[in-house]
């Protein structure tokens, strides 16, 4: 049976990055860029941004796993002190991990993300995206 998500447990996203939005990618993709950029001598080195095609806010995650779920999911929004604290005694997160993870949020505030076409000029397909992310792994979001 798969482990139910704890937003949909509880019915909160909890974070610190009000409405910046956020670039999502998906894991396969990451690792079918690996696998081009390691196998083919044609595509140039260098950086590559791997994003989803879109960056959504957490409220908008929230609002999209409510209506996935069918149950009401908020996404609260809290100080970073508060979520890093949150991470660390409740989520019991080590705390090297709840600073970075708190850090990343605050770099999304600060620095607005956009979606890059990285993925799809490297692979010839469009980057996975979010909802197609969502559907697939829905029976991890059931109550």
């Amino acid at each position: 049976m798969a482990a139910r998500s704890h937003a949909v447990a509880q019915g909160v996203i909890l974070g610190a990055m009000g409405e910046a939005p956020c670039n999502y990618v998906d894991c396969r993709d990451i690792g079918d860029v690996a696998a081009a950029v390691l196998t083919r001598p044609d595509i140039p080195g260098g950086t590559h941004v791997l994003t989803g095609p879109e960056a959504v806010s957490h409220p908008e995650l929230a609002g999209r796993l409510s209506v996935l779920t069918g149950h009401p999911i908020r996404y609260v929004d809290l100080a970073p002190d508060e979520l890093r604290d949150h991470l660390v005694r409740r989520a019991r997160m080590p705390g090297w991990l709840a600073d970075h993870v708190t850090e990343i949020q605050q770099l999304a505030v600060a620095r607005t993300e956009y979606p890059t076409d990285d993925v799809a000029r490297i692979l010839g397909r469009p980057a996975r995206t979010l909802d197609a992310f969502l559907r697939e792994h829905r029976d991890r979001f059931r109550r």
